[in-house]
């Protein structure tokens, strides 16, 4: 159990339930059995994704993630596909209980995207981190649309997300940069090179930590904003540069990667806050 536990990363799927309550929250909707609906779905696509994803990577794993359930033969291969087919299956049917927009965004992007970067474009330069970004941060999107059948109010909460998931993406390919050398990817570290490729980070760190105020300054969030900001997100990420400021080991490298994942619970925490 503790191995199927760590290849649907349970833990990543209780940070996107949680974002998906915070969204609930901030849109006041009162329904909670669709939020419910939406949660299951959410589940069932991150399980999808997560479970195509180690069992596409079992060789590369071997390298960069040798603890993991597959590298370790903890997890029969056969069952393991057999869940992956259910976990679609499932996600499918259930879009069938959203509202029509909801249903285009499941079947036409979210379900299409996961699958195909899986197959193709986990191993691009920066597209691949783009999409996975993109499919953190739509957790937002996908709430307000099954709530409002619109998109509004989680626009300024999903370009948040966006912009920490798509950083945290780079770290973490830098990490696996052995295992996807091994299995001939061209990511960002390969590509770029180590050196200029922790640059490229720490540059597009600094200035998201800027455009993090640019909601505050044009009045869109009050000084509750602006407070739990600075707290909850800005000085965790002052953290992050010093441990990515000199060439980072994988420890260190490892270490920022879990840190982004906090900043990612507390960001959620200053949406919440600065809409109270």
């Amino acid at each position: 159990m503790l191995s199927f536990f760590k290849i649907i990363r349970i833990h990543n799927i209780l940070i996107a339930n949680f974002a998906a309550s915070i969204a609930y929250f901030i849109i006041l909707e009162n329904n909670l059995y669709m939020l419910f609906l939406s949660s299951v779905c959410i589940t069932f696509i991150m399980m999808y994704g997560n479970m195509l994803n180690d069992y596409l990577d079992m060789k590369s794993d071997m390298i960069s993630h040798p603890n993991r359930p597959l590298p370790q033969k903890k997890i029969n291969l056969k069952y393991l596909r057999l869940s992956i087919g259910f976990c679609l299956a499932c996600s499918i049917l259930l879009s069938f209980y959203f509202n029509h927009n909801t249903f285009m965004f499941l079947l036409l992007i979210i379900i299409p995207l996961l699958t195909t970067y899986n197959f193709y474009f986990k191993g691009l330069p920066l597209i691949g981190n783009m999409i996975i970004a993109f499919l953190l941060s739509s957790v937002f999107l996908f709430i307000e649309i099954a709530l409002t059948n619109t998109i509004n109010i989680t626009i300024i909460p999903s370009m948040f997300v966006f912009g920490l998931s798509l950083i945290r993406e780079v770290v973490k390919d830098m990490h696996d940069i052995d295992g996807d050398k091994n299995k001939k990817f061209k990511t960002l570290p390969i590509v770029l090179g180590f050196s200029k490729c922790l640059i490229s980070v720490l540059i597009f760190s600094i200035i998201f930590m800027f455009l993090l105020f640019i909601p505050y300054f044009c009045n869109f969030y009050g000084e509750n904003y602006l407070i739990s900001l600075i707290v909850l997100v800005e000085i965790p990420m002052f953290v992050l540069l010093f441990l990515l400021k000199k060439t980072p080991n994988q420890l260190k490298l490892k270490q920022s990667i879990f840190l982004l994942k906090i900043i990612s619970i507390t960001g959620s925490l200053v949406i919440l806050i600065a809409n109270r």
